[in-house]
């Protein structure tokens, strides 16, 4: 039977909430199509309807999940009546209570989860992968190209952004494998406590 446009975008709309749900809970390897379509009450074959293979629909999760995450990110680094370093922490800040809550539920970031089991293995899910990475630092970059760099640093507000995402990911990955907040808060007293002397606000000092 054939259905409606409407009908036809919420299957697929349907099929990939429940498959980011899958993948952050129990990998990219160990969800299968089935275990998506059985999750979204859709036929197996309906599946290949909307996506050709699970490698193009993995990929477009994590277009769907990149979105999702850079409205989190600006609605923190966009609020302009904070100072800019202020921002920034409570951005990790709110970050970090969310990842003691995936702990605690059992699910993880799509991007450390997929990135890792198959980034490298097909260019599709790597270019989605690298979108994300882009979408995460690059708001970054720019809130920190507000604060100046004391003479301390050597380091450029590209390169720091780098840096931060690099490090909050693997802390993620830490924080994961031990399932433990620990290195959640050793991160967030890095910068809380220790990036401070290497920057400040332009005009006046943090």
């Amino acid at each position: 039977m054939k259905i409606s446009k409407k009908e036809a975008l919420r299957r697929r709309k349907r099929l990939l909430v429940c498959g980011i749900t899958l993948f952050r809970k129990r990998g990219y390897a160990s969800t299968s199509v089935e275990d998506i379509t059985d999750s979204a009450d859709i036929p197996k074959g309906s599946f290949y309807n909307y996506f050709k293979n699970k490698e193009e629909f993995a990929a477009q999760a994590l277009l769907i999940y990149s979105d999702a995450a850079k409205k989190h990110v600006l609605s923190y680094l966009d609020r302009k009546d904070l100072p800019a370093l202020e921002r920034i922490i409570n951005m990790y800040r709110q970050r970090i209570e969310l990842e003691k809550k995936c702990i605690r539920t059992g699910i993880a970031c799509l991007g450390n989860m997929i990135g890792q089991e198959v980034g490298g293995l097909n260019p599709e899910i790597r270019s989605a992968a690298e979108n994300l990475w882009t979408v995460m630092k690059r708001p970054l970059t720019e809130t920190l190209q507000e604060l100046t760099f004391s003479s301390r640093s050597q380091s450029t507000s590209s390169e720091l952004a780098e840096f931060l995402e690099n490090s909050w990911r693997g802390t993620m990955l830490a924080a994961r494998a031990r399932h433990s907040t620990e290195p959640l808060k050793a991160f967030l007293k890095f910068i809380q406590f220790q990036l401070k002397p290497f920057l400040e606000e332009k005009g006046e000092s943090i």
